[in-house]
């Protein structure tokens, strides 16, 4: 598996194994290396990159210990992660309506709400 040239496979399992805990406990969009690899199911990844809302941002909060990376206007939990807000990010995903089970701007793959959607350009 092309991972395994990048990454150890641990890290990439335990990635994963959190990706699989995280999806039962808030809803989220996911983007990045994972969102790519349910698609195409090349390269894993070794990190968690999602999209949340507040109120999705407050119960993460509960269950885990979150820490905010300022430089980036991101969020973060235990595992290697990058928690991006849909208000300070540009990505055409909103939570407030849904279409077949998903927010907008994402469509399920595997039981997982992953992106569909490019950045926005100016």
């Amino acid at each position: 598996m092309v991972s395994e040239e990048f990454f150890h496979e641990a890290v990439v399992e335990r990635s994963w194994a959190a990706l699989l805990e995280l999806r039962g406990r808030c809803d989220f969009v996911l983007i990045g290396g994972w969102a790519v690899w349910l698609y195409a199911r090349g390269a894993r990844s070794r990190d968690i990159d999602v999209i949340v809302d507040y109120g999705e941002l407050a119960r993460l909060r509960c269950d885990y210990e979150l820490r905010k990376n300022g430089k980036l206007t991101r969020y973060e939990i235990g595992v290697p992660s990058h928690i991006v807000l849909t208000d300070s990010s540009r990505i055409g995903i909103t939570f407030s309506g849904h279409e077949e089970g998903c927010p907008r701007g994402s469509q399920r793959v595997d039981d997982v709400s992953v992106a569909v959607q490019v950045l926005d350009h100016p």
